[in-house]
């Protein structure tokens, strides 16, 4: 942090060192994710996931409205663990899920999630790395910084399942877990649209009766 702030400053940006972000802040590099060494526990990386978002929280009000930058480093191998992270580094790769929900609730802030392979890095290559990207790196939301230098990005393409799909037995029951909203409930309209069947679902969320004023609100818009 100390290296990245120096770096900083030298080009005019007044920047400070924090050990817990500030309430008010607008404009945040949250390095948290670095706090991990080779070798560590999984859950160790794990734990990482929790602190990077409690000190998100901390400024999360100020954000909605006045926030302007909002950056996640990790080191899950540069490439966000898809090669398989060794040390079980890519148990902390909900960083980067973090901020790619923060974009979606802070429409005006920027926001980029980068990843950087920190193996054989010292502490000021890693500060210059992040300062290029900072300074100079492209729009993508998604950044991985290799230690031999390339900058990688990722991006999702469509691929087609392998294989014909399975017919569901007549008198089918689908027992299905994680409740009923978001890909959940999208995935099980596809799949009665098919063929119908009886739904089995199962949530955490205790049934208690619905607000009268919620009646006729249907969806999320109007919750």
């Amino acid at each position: 942090a100390e290296h990245l702030a120096e770096l900083l400053t030298s080009t005019g940006i007044e920047t400070s060192v924090c050990a817990q972000v500030p309430e008010d802040a607008q404009w945040l590099v949250l390095l948290a994710g670095l706090n991990v060494s080779q070798g560590s526990a999984i859950e160790e990386n794990v734990n990482l996931n929790f602190e990077v978002f409690e000190q998100t929280r901390r400024c999360a009000a100020q954000m909605v409205d006045h926030g302007n930058l909002f950056v996640t480093v990790q080191a899950t191998g540069g490439d966000f663990g898809l090669a398989g992270a060794g040390d079980n580094m890519a148990w902390s790769s909900g960083i980067a899920a973090l901020a790619k929900t923060a974009s979606r609730e802070w429409p005006d802030v920027a926001v980029k999630a980068i990843d950087v392979e920190t193996r054989g890095q010292s502490e000021e290559r890693i500060a210059q790395e992040l300062f290029a990207e900072l300074i100079a790196g492209g729009p993508e939301m998604e950044v991985g910084l290799q230690a031999d230098g390339r900058r990688i990005t990722l991006r999702a393409e469509p691929a087609t399942g392998a294989g014909s799909p399975l017919e569901l037995p007549e008198d089918s029951v689908i027992v299905v877990s994680g409740g009923a909203r978001g890909v959940t409930a999208a995935c099980l309209q596809e799949l009665l649209s098919r063929k119908p069947a009886k739904l089995a679902i199962l949530g955490r969320t205790a049934l208690t009766e619905e607000p009268a004023d919620l009646v006729d609100a249907l969806t999320d818009a109007q919750l």
